[in-house]
């Protein structure tokens, strides 16, 4: 379809609608007297629109709007948008992992802060009071 066809489908379509102004509807008139082709495709299309008029209104559930609307909003409209959530998931990801390797690590850190209070707090055994190897306190003898 030529660029000048396109131009007069859209002219007649708004012409057909009322939408052009009436200097413009004068010159669209005007054009079709000269034009049997374009009165003829005129013709067709207003019995096209008056039959399309004469169909009864389709019946929808009433929760389809709903439905329409939120199947469109979780669906990608572009290639782009799609292409965009592959390359966003390995970067989410990533990000879980370091999350959790930064909450492990801090973890371990804080394991052994406690051990070092825990071994700061205990009492220390002077090496006069520890036992020695001959001491019958250890339960065995010398070898």
């Amino acid at each position: 379809m030529h660029a000048e066809d396109m131009q007069g489908d859209a002219r007649m379509s708004a012409y057909l609608d009322g939408a052009l102004d009436p200097d413009e509807s004068a010159a669209f008139e005007a054009s079709l007297e000269t034009d049997p082709d374009g009165q003829a495709e005129l013709d067709g299309m207003r019995r096209l629109l008056g039959a399309l008029g004469s169909l009864p209104e389709p019946e929808v559930p009433e929760d389809f709007y709903e439905q329409l609307r939120r199947r469109m909003r979780h669906m990608p409209t572009r290639v782009d948008d799609r292409l965009q959530h592959m390359v966003a998931l390995p970067f989410q990801v990533l990000s879980i992992v370091i999350i959790l390797a930064a909450a492990a690590i801090f973890l371990m850190a804080e394991l052994d802060r406690e051990r070092e209070e825990i071994d700061r707090e205990a009492p220390k055994v002077e090496s006069s009071d520890a036992p020695e190897a001959g001491d019958p306190k250890l339960g065995r003898d010398p070898v």
